[in-house]
């Protein structure tokens, strides 16, 4: 499910963009801010919204702190995730086809890990009863947080579609990038969350289970 390159003032409507290729991968300063002045009218002819862009948080790139309500009713901190071991954040979408393919891999990738000290947030992008719907409908297990409809996390990380996944490592930020349902990077991120906590490694996607090795988000 496409998300725009430049995620809009919350009173303009989403519209349609393209997803950045894989390639393209680099790592960049958190947030960074572009301004518009550098080509087309000048700045003081834009809004304070259209003079500004973030871009998509990256490799490398220190981890945008924040705290969101879950679905279960608390808050959750990431400076305070952080504290006890890595975290991994899924961006996603309650109508979006492939963040319905991905969800039983989650799960997976969840229930693989779920008595070490990591934290695993599905990060939805729409309200409470939207999370709620597709919980119940999919049996959804990792902690589900509700970013909807204000999109202020979204905003930070701007990942360009859903499912975008961010794995962040205390010390080292943002360490992994997968977007849309790469089965050779979910497993990749199951590796390193073994490793990190010295645990046996568990395949979570499989070459033969009749799900295709990739699909675009």
């Amino acid at each position: 499910c496409r998300r725009p390159r430049r995620l809009p003032h919350p009173r303009r409507p989403v519209r349609a963009g393209r997803r950045r290729p894989q390639h393209s991968l680099r790592p960049v300063a958190a947030r960074r801010r572009v301004t518009a002045g550098n080509k087309g009218p000048p700045p003081c002819a834009l809004s304070a919204a259209a003079a500004t862009l973030y871009v998509m948080v990256q490799p490398g790139a220190a981890a945008p702190d924040f705290t969101l309500p879950g679905l279960d009713g608390l808050e959750y901190a990431l400076h305070e995730a952080l504290g006890k071991g890595p975290a991994l954040l899924a961006f996603w979408q309650e109508d979006c086809g492939t963040c319905q393919l991905v969800a039983p891999y989650l799960d997976r990738l969840y229930d693989a890990y779920e008595n070490l000290t990591w934290s695993f947030w599905a990060i939805c992008q729409n309200d409470a009863a939207g999370a709620a719907r597709f919980v119940r409908r999919y049996g959804f297990r990792p902690t589900v947080l509700v970013d909807g409809p204000a999109l202020g996390v979204s905003r930070m990380y701007d990942p360009d579609s859903t499912p975008t996944l961010y794995l962040i490592e205390p010390e080292h930020g943002v360490t992994f990038v997968s977007a849309g349902f790469v089965k050779d990077e979910l497993n990749a991120i199951s590796r390193r969350v073994a490793a990190y906590a010295g645990a046996e490694y568990v395949e979570v996607a499989t070459p033969d289970d009749g799900a295709p090795p990739f699909k675009p988000g």
